[in-house]
C-alpha cells in the first residue's frame, strides 16, 4: 500500500533539511519507485543563494536517467536497493505519515508544484521548478517546501516534527511558511503556530484554527480571490483594524492578534472573504472584505501595556522564523 514518508538530514551541524518521499509499494526495501520532493537554493554559493528551487518527485534510484536522481537519495551506490555503503533510512529519520489515501494526495501534491510553472531545461536544475521565490536558509526554503506539502495533507509540520524519532522542531527553520502556488488550494493556520503565508494566486481558503496567527504576505498584489475561514469562532469575536494599508485581525476577547494581511487595501485581489464557523463546522456568517467601511473597524483604543505586549507576542513569538 502506498505511503508518505516524513525525512531529514542534518545541514553542516547548522539545522535539519525536511524533505517527503512517497512509496507507492510501501517497502522501504526498494529504492526505484520511491519518488522525493524537496526544495532547496538554485546556488549553493553562501549568501548567493539566488532562488528557491523545487524537486517535483525526483526519484531516489533511476539507473536511465542518474542526473534525475533526488540529490536526497538514499542510493549511494546506485544498485536499486538499500544495501552496504548506502545511507539508512533510520540515518534520514524516516517518518510514516499515515495518509488515508496517499495515491490522492499525491496528484494534490503534484498539481500544487505544476501551479509554479514549467520545469527548467538544461543545466545542473534540469527538470526542477524554479519558485521565483528568493532562498532564505530560515525560509522560504527546503523545509518550507516540506511543511507547505505536509499542509496540503492536512498535516501540522510542528506535530510530525514532535512525533517523528529526529531532531527537535527548533532545528527545522522555516517549518512556518505556507508558499502559495498559482493554483486553487486548501490550507491550514494549525493551532499553536505562527504562518507566514507568501500569496501567489489561485483561490485559496485558508482556516485559521484557534490559538493560530498568520501573516499574509502580497496580499495586495494577487490576483485570485482568497477566504479566510475563523474555525470555532462567533463574527463578534473578531475585530477588524486598518493600520495604513494593512488589516490586522484581533480577537476582541482576548486581545491577542490573529492575523496581519499585509498590503490589503492596495488592490481587489487576495483575501475577498472571511468566514465564520461553529464547533461542529457550519459557516455561521460571512463578511466580504472588499466592502470594508469604517463601521467595521476596531476602534484603536487600548490600555498600555496589554495591547503592545499582545502585539509584540503575536509577532516575536512566531516561530516560522
Amino acid at each position: 500500500m502506498a505511503k508518505f514518508y516524513f525525512a531529514s538530514k542534518d545541514i553542516l551541524g547548522l539545522g535539519q533539511h525536511a524533505y517527503i518521499v512517497y512509496d507507492p509499494d510501501g517497502d522501504l526495501e526498494t529504492l526505484a519507485d520511491q519518488i522525493i520532493y524537496r526544495g532547496g537554493p538554485e546556488s549553493d554559493a553562501f549568501l548567493f543563494w539566488g532562488d528557491l528551487i523545487i524537486e517535483p518527485g525526483f526519484l531516489n534510484y533511476n539507473p536511465e536517467l542518474p542526473d534525475n536522481v533526488s540529490e536526497d537519495s538514499l542510493d549511494i551506490n546506485e544498485s536499486g536497493l538499500v544495501d552496504i555503503g548506502d545511507l539508512t533510512t533510520e540515518q534520514r529519520f524516516y517518518y510514516n505519515l499515515n495518509i488515508p489515501d496517499a495515491l490522492a494526495d499525491k496528484v494534490i501534491i503534484e498539481n500544487w508544484i505544476s501551479s509554479w510553472g514549467s520545469p527548467i531545461t538544461g543545466g545542473i536544475h534540469d527538470g526542477k521548478i524554479n519558485t521565483h521565490l528568493d532562498y532564505n536558509p530560515t525560509g522560504p526554503n527546503s523545509n518550507s517546501v516540506a511543511a507547505t506539502i505536509l499542509n496540503l495533507m492536512g498535516q501540522s509540520f510542528f506535530s510530525v516534527a514532535a512525533q517523528h524519532p529526529g531532531p527537535s522542531l527548533g532545528q527545522f527553520k522555516g517549518w512556518g511558511y505556507i508558499l502559495d502556488s498559482t493554483g486553487d488550494e486548501n490550507y491550514t493556520a494549525f493551532s499553536g503556530g505562527a504562518y507566514a503565508f507568501i500569496d501567489n494566486d489561485g483561490n485559496d481558503t485558508i482556516t485559521i484554527e484557534d490559538g493560530a496567527f498568520i501573516h499574509i504576505d502580497g496580499d495586495g498584489s494577487s490576483t485570485g480571490s482568497n477566504i479566510l475561514v475563523f474555525d470555532d469562532s462567533l463574527a463578534g469575536d473578531i475585530g477588524f483594524i486598518k493600520w495604513g494599508n494593512d488589516l490586522l485581525i484581533r480577537n476582541l476577547s482576548t486581545g491577542k492578534f490573529l492575523g496581519n494581511i499585509d498590503d490589503h487595501f492596495e488592490g481587489t485581489g487576495g483575501v475577498s472573504f472571511v468566514q465564520f464557523k461553529d464547533s461542529s463546522g457550519a459557516v455561521t456568517s460571512s463578511k466580504n472584505m472588499n466592502t470594508l467601511t469604517s463601521s467595521d473597524f476596531t476602534n484603536l483604543t487600548f490600555s498600555l501595556p496589554t495591547w503592545l505586549i499582545n502585539f509584540i507576542n503575536s509577532y516575536s513569538a512566531s516561530p516560522y522564523t
